[in-house]
C-alpha cells in the first residue's frame, strides 16, 4: 500500500510517513510506503495511470482539492475517471486560510483596488482563485480591472510580500487542536508575523457562505479568537477546509478496515512525528467535512461502532 502526500516540506507528507510507519509497526500483513508526491490532481494522475495503484493507494485530499478534481476540467485533462467515486477514509487535519498584507493602507479587501494581489499559483479557475476573486467582487472591487493578478505559490508569495513585490497574498495554517480552536502557522507565515507588522484581513462571512452555497466550494467561514496567532490582536474571519486521506473505488475493504483499526488504536503515537499531529486522534478521525456521501462505508462503520462523530467541528 502507498500513501501519496504533498512535497516533503508540507506537514501532510510527514503525517503520511507517520501513518505508514504506524501501520508497518502494528499490522501482521499490511505494509505501507509513504510517497512524496505533488498536488492532489497530479497525484491522482499518477495513481490513475496505473490500474494496480488504484487499489493500493491513499492520497491526501483536502475537501477543496476534491472539489477541484470534480469541477475544474483543466486539472484532470486526459483522465477518464468520475472523481465523485473517490471516498474519504480518515481525518488528515483542519486548515484555514485568509489574506494578509504588510501595507498599512490595506486593512480590508475593499482596499485592494489598484494593488498587486496574489490570487493563486496557477491560472484561474482553481480553488484559491475562486475563493479570493469572489471575495474581491463582494467587496465592490472589479477583479478583472481593479487589481493586478499575480500567480505565486505559498512560499514565494510570502517572500514577495516581504520584498514589496506584491501587496497581499493568501496565507495558511493548521489546527493543533481543532476542538479547542488552537492553531499553528506555517513556517512562511511565522517569519512574517515575528518580524513584520502584518494586517490580518477578514473574509466577508456572508459572501463566503454564499459562494459555498452557489458553487459547492468547501471553504466555510470561521472566526479565530483574538491572539490565536502572534500579532493577531482581533478576531479574524477566515475560511477553513477539512482534510482527509482518500482512496479510489478499487481499494479493498479489508485494507480500509486494517488502517482504521491501527490508526484508531495507536493515533496517540502520531504526535511523536510532529506536535500538529496530536489533532489526528481517535475522536477526530471522522471529522472529514460535511459531505458524508463521500465517506468510505468501511470507515463509516468504524465510526458508528466506536461512537466517533462525523462531519465538521462547528
Amino acid at each position: 500500500m502507498y500513501i501519496y502526500g504533498p512535497p516533503a516540506h508540507v506537514s501532510s507528507y510527514r503525517l503520511g510517513v507517520a501513518i505508514s510507519e504506524t501501520i508497518n509497526k502494528y499490522s501482521d500483513w499490511l505494509k505501507c510506503t509513504a510517497v512524496e508526491g505533488t498536488s492532489p490532481p497530479n497525484n491522482a494522475k499518477t495513481i490513475l495511470a496505473d490500474p494496480d495503484l488504484r487499489g493500493r493507494s491513499f492520497m491526501h485530499c483536502p475537501n477543496p482539492n476534491h472539489w477541484e478534481l470534480m469541477n475544474v476540467p483543466k486539472l484532470t485533462e486526459g483522465i477518464d475517471y468520475d472523481f465523485s467515486q473517490m471516498r474519504y477514509v480518515l481525518y488528515l487535519g483542519l486548515a484555514a486560510c485568509a489574506m494578509i498584507s504588510l501595507d498599512p493602507d490595506i486593512t480590508t479587501i475593499a482596499d485592494f483596488k489598484g494593488k498587486r494581489i496574489n490570487v493563486s499559483d496557477v491560472p484561474p479557475p482553481d480553488q484559491f482563485s475562486a475563493l479570493i476573486l469572489s471575495q474581491i467582487e463582494a467587496a465592490g472591487v472589479d477583479s478583472e480591472k481593479d487589481i493586478k493578478r499575480e500567480l505565486l505559490n505559498f512560499g514565494d508569495s510570502h517572500q514577495a510580500l516581504k520584498d514589496g513585490l506584491i501587496d497581499s497574498c493568501l496565507t495558511g495554517f493548521v489546527a493543533s487542536n481543532a476542538r479547542e480552536d488552537k492553531w499553528m502557522p506555517a513556517p512562511y507565515l511565522v517569519e512574517l508575523i515575528e518580524t513584520m507588522d502584518v494586517n490580518f484581513l477578514n473574509w466577508d462571512a456572508e459572501a463566503l457562505s454564499k459562494t459555498v452555497k452557489e458553487t459547492g466550494l468547501p471553504y466555510p467561514p470561521h472566526v479565530l479568537p483574538a491572539n490565536s496567532l502572534t500579532g493577531q490582536t482581533e478576531p479574524w474571519t477566515v475560511a477553513v477546509k477539512h482534510m482527509a486521506w482518500a482512496c479510489f473505488a478499487e481499494m479493498p475493504d479489508d485494507v480500509i478496515a486494517e488502517v482504521m483499526r491501527i490508526i484508531g488504536e495507536h493515533s496517540a503515537e502520531l504526535k511523536e512525528f510532529g506536535p500538529e499531529f496530536a489533532d489526528v486522534n481517535k475522536q477526530n478521525l471522522g471529522m472529514m467535512g460535511p459531505d458524508l456521501k463521500y465517506y468510505h462505508p468501511v470507515s463509516m462503520k468504524y465510526f458508528k461502532d466506536n461512537n466517533i462523530p462525523t462531519g465538521t467541528f462547528d
